[in-house]
């Protein structure tokens, strides 16, 4: 397997490995004592359901309904949201994720990324990224109470104190930065200003990414090992907490974009084609519609047709997107104004405007600030903005999420701009 080329096959092995532990190098340095592995304490310990559901979350939408039914056809009987582990593979000690190996093998197909100047062909030629990684989640596992709970407890701390703290610390949601639900990234790439996109990149934070997940690692564990004492937080969390759906909502349609723009195949064509594939994407954690009839057209004579619609547990986003190459404000105009007066007739709280950016090399910060500048001292909202536009940090360089707050018939709204830079 380590051999193996890395490819379609490889993908579908990673994503549907369900084995226990597939140990990558043979030569085991003990980092997590057994007791502590997610496997011995979810096996031995009495975990509640919805805790174990909201650790296996992550990869939940890697099992398709076909992939199940073959599990269980040849005798598997198990949950299928607790069916595939998030850390099933383990190089020297360290723990891997499923999910994000799974994006970053992906990424790798046919690209020409390194790692300390060499290719990556094969499994095997990422191991010295391994390497590295293996160094910081040692250092993460040892240091998680000492860097990310202890320095942040009140004076004369007690347990509760303690709990509270992991479990803010696995269930706090920063976009790109910190999130247990949508932690599935590619790799993190370095470009020369000179190289073209398509000649890669080098391949960083290897170390830093290894300590991150070392610091996610021991918090599941210790979690699991008190597990009763979490138990009602997660039940407030999941039963009352609104603003947790519409968080997992902004990083999939990023995530869904990011996979969309890293395909050579989107580089040029149609908008139209561009939010079909980032819909496609969308589809297997909700329910999407391709330019369906809402509201008016801009004429008023019939139903206007938004780009996408995103809905789940009955609540709906809309999404309009367009190509730009320039700062073209008619075009941005008309496209704002459909979204906020024609095809919305309701009033939704949260709606996405997508600028898929055809630019030439080092010219995306000056198109942004632009966008930014017409929006905040040009454009006219039919809905005026209320506060300062936002701006969300996001991974990747080629793009850019901004959030403007606007008052419609007294109620506070949003509108996320989400800006994409393709080769031109």
């Amino acid at each position: 397997m380590i051999d193996q080329k890395i490819n379609k096959e490889l993908l579908k092995f990673i994503r549907l490995y369900h084995s226990g532990t597939l140990i990558l190098e043979n030569e085991k340095n003990e980092i997590v004592p057994e007791e502590f592995t997610h496997n011995y304490l979810l096996t031995n310990f009495d975990i509640p359901q919805i805790i174990r559901e909201y650790y296996f979350f992550p990869c939940c939408d890697m099992l398709t309904d076909e992939d199940y039914q073959k599990f269980v056809s040849i005798g598997y009987i198990g949950n299928p949201k607790t069916t595939l582990s998030p850390y099933p593979f383990c190089y020297k000690g360290a723990f891997i994720p499923r999910k994000k190996l799974f994006y970053q093998l992906m990424f790798l197909i046919d690209s020409k990324d390194t790692y300390k100047g060499k290719s990556i062909e094969k499994l095997v030629d990422l191991f010295p990224y391994f390497e590295d990684y293996n160094v910081g989640f040692k250092d993460g596992y040892d240091s998680f109470e000492e860097e990310c709970i202890n320095k942040f407890m009140p004076m004369f701390a007690d347990k509760s104190d303690f709990v509270n703290k992991v479990f803010e610390y696995l269930t706090k949601e920063i976009i790109f930065r910190h999130s247990w639900r949508n932690n599935h990234s590619g790799f993190k790439i370095s470009m020369s200003i000179e190289k073209d996109i398509k000649d890669g990149g080098e391949i960083i934070e290897a170390y830093e990414e290894g300590k991150f997940q070392g610091y996610f690692y021991k918090a599941w564990s210790l979690l699991f090992s008190n597990s009763k004492l979490f138990e009602n937080l997660f039940i407030e969390l999941l039963n009352s907490n609104e603003s947790f759906i519409q968080n997992d909502i902004v990083n999939d349609v990023l995530n869904a974009a990011h996979t969309m723009q890293q395909n050579m195949l989107y580089w040029n064509v149609d908008e139209d084609t561009r939010t079909k594939q980032v819909l496609e994407l969308l589809h297997k954690n909700y329910y999407t519609k391709d330019q369906p009839k809402y509201g008016r057209s801009t004429v008023g004579k019939k139903a206007g047709s938004v780009d996408g619609v995103i809905s789940i547990n009955g609540r709906e986003y809309f999404i309009e997107a367009f190509n730009l190459d320039s700062l073209k404000r008619g075009l941005i105009k008309t496209h704002i104004d459909k979204l906020e007066n024609y095809y919305d007739s309701k009033g939704l709280k949260e709606k996405f405007i997508v600028i898929y950016y055809n630019l030439k090399t080092n010219t995306f910060p000056k198109a942004i600030k632009k966008y930014k500048d017409y929006i905040t001292d040009e454009h006219t909202f039919i809905y005026p903005i209320s506060d300062e536009l936002e701006e969300i940090e996001v991974e990747y360089t080629d793009s850019r999420l901004f959030k403007t707050y606007h008052e419609r018939e007294g109620v506070k709204v949003v509108l996320y701009h989400l800006l994409l830079k393709f080769p031109k």
